[in-house]
């Protein structure tokens, strides 16, 4: 019967003990499957607990979003009003006036309605297009700082809902335009609602995320417990066993895995030279962390010098042109000696110069931030943004084709031109002209020549009127 002595108990016993029976081992009482089970329930923990932060992460953003939204709109309404007082024939000092104007910015779907207020605040005037508000909300204190949520009664088969009130400060006029036209008009407040309504992430985190992590909790205490009983305890024995000078009446396998039994008689065999094995392990330790020492301190050099070349742009995040400088050589050979193809997008945004002039510095950096968001989210994470300098922004897109970089692109234009309808009061209206040049149809000998291949495409798509894409062709000939 050699196979079943190769399993039997090992049981280190005195003279007067009896013979223990054979334990048959099974697949619920090897080391391995305990481990095993224990590994599943905290992984399921774990992706509980990721999916959880990936969705309070996500209506955070949104919440950052609707408020960067509901801010750029509020700012477009006062640029507007105070295009309206200057243009005004009439002394804007009368009720009729004052309630025109703000007549006519109530002129988005988002708004629901707008105040034109004076320093007090007191409402100079006022044009509401949602009914069941509070009347007191033209006198609350003026607070162009932050952003105030306001409960909107049901009406007219619409729920309730919370919407934004954002108040703009009007910039005083000079004192040739006082004298000629005075104006009490201090702030503008507009109420809005944006499309996607504010959700509260505790909500969504419970509806969805609780019961999973209810569940990941509940399993890795079942599986923290196995591993206790099962793997745990049964080391504690063999460590017992093998610090025991005398490990006589020891009992190892009782009621425990069946490896056991294969790693006493390991111990049993190593006990004679144990302090050689002893010798050779602090050996072996004292080399290892040495090695580990030296590995270490040169990636903790590498990462220092990374961390000193690498640089961000403080606007919007995004890489700046020194990535270009320092990395867009390598990525170049890299997709060339693998046979890959990589694509370089260049962006402008139209008539910038003008928005700026029209509306001012803070809205163009917002509609910079915007633009950069928006490119951020349409790129995978291998992709690569840069901000090239003041409205212009680069892509490099690994493994992609022209046709296929032309599309992201064209993507990005048509988006941006729905943001770029809020701008009513700006013309010609902003907009995105792209240049697109890739390694396989143009064929470029170096990262240069293709970065200067995507920028004469861009050039290209402004010569033929902006508000396009165009495609670098074969050779260098843009089309």
């Amino acid at each position: 019967m050699p196979a079943q002595r190769d399993r039997e108990t090992v049981v280190t016993r005195g003279p007067s003990d009896s013979e223990s029976a054979p334990v048959q081992p099974t697949a619920n009482s090897t080391v391995q499957a305990a481990v095993t089970r224990t590994v599943l329930w905290v992984a399921a923990t774990l992706v509980a607990s990721a999916v959880g932060l990936r969705e309070y992460g996500r209506v955070q953003d949104a919440e950052r979003a609707d408020a960067r939204g509901s801010a750029l709109l509020a700012h477009v309404l006062a640029a507007q009003l105070q295009q309206t007082l200057r243009e005004a024939d009439a002394r804007p000092h009368e009720d009729a006036f004052w309630n025109t104007a703000a007549q006519r910015l109530l002129c988005h779907p988002s708004v629901l309605a707008v105040w034109i207020l004076d320093a007090w605040p007191a409402p100079l005037g006022q044009a509401v297009g949602y009914a069941g508000l509070d009347a007191g909300l033209a006198h609350w204190p003026i607070s162009a700082s932050e952003q105030r949520a306001v409960e909107a009664p049901a009406w007219d088969q619409r729920p309730a809902f919370t919407a934004r009130l954002v108040d703009v400060a009007l910039p005083p006029p000079t004192e040739a335009a006082h004298a000629a036209r005075p104006t009490p008009a201090a702030a503008l407040r507009v109420l809005v609602n944006w499309p996607r309504a504010p959700e509260a992430w505790y909500r969504r985190l419970w509806m969805t995320i609780a019961p999973l992590m209810a569940m990941g909790a509940i399993g890795s205490a079942i599986g923290l417990w196995r591993l206790q009983g099962q793997v745990l305890d049964p080391i504690d024995r063999l460590r017992e066993f093998a610090r025991a000078e005398r490990p006589d009446g020891v009992d190892l396998a009782a009621g425990h895995a069946a490896e056991l039994g294969d790693i006493a008689r390991a111990l049993a065999a190593l006990r004679t030279d144990r302090n050689a094995w002893r010798n050779r392990a602090e050996q072996s330790a004292r080399a290892v962390a040495t090695q580990v020492a030296q590995r270490t301190h040169a990636i903790y050099q590498e990462l220092r010098r990374a961390q000193r070349e690498v640089w961000t742009d403080p606007l919007t995040g995004l890489n700046n042109r020194r990535v270009l400088t320092d990395r867009l050589q390598a990525i170049f050979e890299a997709q060339r000696d693998a046979g890959q193809d990589l694509s370089i997008v260049m962006i402008d945004i139209d008539h910038f110069k003008n928005l700026n002039d029209t509306m001012g510095h803070l809205c163009g950096d917002e509609l910079i931030k915007f633009t950069a968001d928006l490119i951020r989210g349409s790129l995978r994470a291998d992709d690569i943004a840069i901000r090239y300098g003041g409205d212009e922004f680069t892509l490099l897109l690994p493994g992609v084709g022209a046709s296929e970089a032309a599309a992201v692109a064209r993507r990005l234009t048509t988006l941006f031109g729905q943001r770029a309808m809020l701008f009513s009061g700006v013309s010609p209206r902003p907009s995105l002209s792209a240049g697109v040049a890739s390694l396989r149809r143009n064929a470029p000998a170096s990262a240069e020549e293709l970065l200067s291949l995507a920028d004469k495409a861009l050039y290209e798509a402004k010569q033929a009127g902006r508000n396009q894409v165009a495609l670098c062709g074969a050779g260098g000939a843009g089309k």
